[in-house]
């Protein structure tokens, strides 16, 4: 075992892997920050360079565009309110009120520390824990598989908003629409209605920038026009203040959202052990968490660090473990993985 991991650890600091390692992180965190463009667009989009590359140094990009873009979803979540990947989304509940404050600066530190922290931890569990998981994973089954399923639409309603009554219909209209196009089993078109464009079902993407993106433009041109009917003229910018505390995150804020981010990068890497569940569901099972554990929980939705550090520690703890799966039993974590399977056969 420590043959292994002092062999990989000079792979690891090879300059050549090393430096297209910062490729992908540097590309991945540019394209996550561009709603629509998500770490699984990047990895789509630029797995083709990676032909050219020597094994190792194609390995080494892939996986920094899965991480660099699941962090840079989180910059526009902050800045804009409008999530650059799906699992920013609860990134904008504390993320986005804090940058009016003028603190925009320090919402993106604990973004990036807490991204950090919890992708090094969790990496660990990819390291000391794939055969032992191996053995577990050849137990689950189908009906172990359909209640982990239904246990994490559960969890994303009650979470997704104050109302679970809401949440469940936003999900069931989710389950609605994902229902369109051809059945898997029998070939059947279900909810085309004559559209042949539908056959393929409704594309992830366009949902995603339809739902997510276009709706912030609408409400943010709403508040354009309101503000100049009032006569108040341009639409509110995001303040900058010249608190120099105010644009980083201190050592005692990191020391205060510590056992959130441990707490979370828990949760994010037992969801990314189990296939098919994916980083949405660790952020939005650590929020929910982080929520119910804080002392403050009246503080949460307005601003709270401690909801920025549960939602990205959770989504980037799901990075390293979604391998677990993958590297045993040739099963991808999440798409992502899938994506950088295809990458490892050719």
């Amino acid at each position: 075992m420590l043959e292994n991991l002092m062999g990989a650890l000079d792979l690891v600091l090879c300059w050549e892997n090393f430096f297209w390692a910062f490729v992908g992180v540097f590309c991945g965190a540019i394209m996550g920050a561009i709603p629509g463009l998500t770490d699984t667009m990047a990895i789509v989009l630029l797995l083709p360079f990676t032909y050219y590359l020597g094994p190792i140094p194609g390995i080494a990009m892939l996986m920094g565009l899965s991480k660099g873009g699941n962090f840079g979803g989180s910059l526009p979540a902050i800045l804009f309110n409008i999530p650059g990947t799906p699992q920013a989304m609860c990134t904008t509940f504390d993320g986005h009120p804090l940058a009016m404050q003028g603190k925009s600066g320090k919402a993106m530190q604990t973004a990036l520390f807490s991204s950090v922290t919890a992708d090094a931890l969790s990496d660990l569990v990819l390291i000391f824990l794939a055969a032992p998981v191996a053995a577990v994973a050849l137990h689950i089954g189908p009906p172990e598989y359909s209640m982990v399923v239904l246990f994490s639409l559960v969890v994303i309603s009650v979470a997704a908003t104050a109302d679970p009554l809401r949440g469940l219909l936003s999900t069931a209209l989710g389950l609605l629409l994902a229902t369109v196009g051809t059945d898997p089993e029998y070939g059947t078109l279900r909810f085309t209605f004559g559209i042949i464009e539908l056959s393929d079902g409704i594309s992830l993407m366009p949902m995603v920038i339809g739902l997510l993106a276009f709706s912030e433009v609408l409400l943010q041109a709403e508040n354009y026009f309101r503000q100049r009917l009032n006569g108040k003229g341009a639409m509110q910018q995001v303040p900058v203040s010249s608190d120099p505390d105010d644009n980083r995150m201190t050592g005692k804020e990191f020391k205060m959202c510590l056992p959130t981010i441990g707490r979370s990068t828990v949760i994010g890497s037992i969801v990314g052990i189990v296939p098919g569940i994916g980083t949405t569901v660790g952020a939005y099972l650590s929020y929910l968490w982080a929520r119910r554990k804080s002392k403050t929980p009246e503080k949460f939705g307005k601003g709270a660090l401690e909801g920025i550090a549960a939602s990205e520690a959770g989504n980037n703890a799901v990075n390293g473990p979604n391998l677990v799966p993958l590297v045993t039993l040739g099963i991808p974590g999440n798409l992502a993985a899938a994506l950088i399977l295809g990458g490892l056969h050719d």
